[in-house]
């Protein structure tokens, strides 16, 4: 019974330093996960700093591109704006060219006229003088 007892104690010392190991073992896996999950953390620190910083990022050339794209209407608009004015005064323009035109024309027709009066006034002066000296001439007849 005695040796029974000590082949007992044996494998329970045994088992018992087996279960020590294990306890260590198990000790040194939960520390290499505490260090994994610290290294996991850190990381995921990182990761919400540069998800923060890539969000004020975005926000900024949100911004930005907003105030360019209102910059651009601004700029197409007044385009636009010029544009029209562009397109009012060449319709001025053109209107006035007409206007100088007609203008020309009457001023022609004009001088034409005058032309034509003082040709038919220098024709009647021309006859005058002529029916003046035919007028001498038979006054000079009559008297002699």
């Amino acid at each position: 019974q005695k040796v029974a007892g000590a082949a007992e104690l044996q494998a329970a010392r045994r088992a018992s330093r087996g279960s020590q190991l294990e306890a260590e073992s198990s000790k040194k896996d939960l520390g290499a996960l505490k260090s994994v999950l610290q290294a996991a953390n850190g990381r995921e620190e990182q990761a919400k700093a540069t998800i923060a910083k890539l969000k004020e990022e975005l926000e900024r050339l949100t911004d930005q591109m907003d105030r360019s794209e209102i910059a651009a209407i601004r700029k197409e608009n007044e385009a636009k704006r010029l544009a029209k004015d562009v397109e009012h005064w060449k319709d001025q323009a053109d209107a006035a060219a007409e206007k100088m035109e007609m203008l020309q024309v009457e001023q022609q027709k004009a001088q034409d006229q005058m032309e034509h009066f003082q040709k038919s006034y220098k024709d009647i002066r021309e006859h005058n003088h002529s029916l003046r000296d035919r007028l001498s001439e038979k006054d000079g007849e009559i008297k002699k």
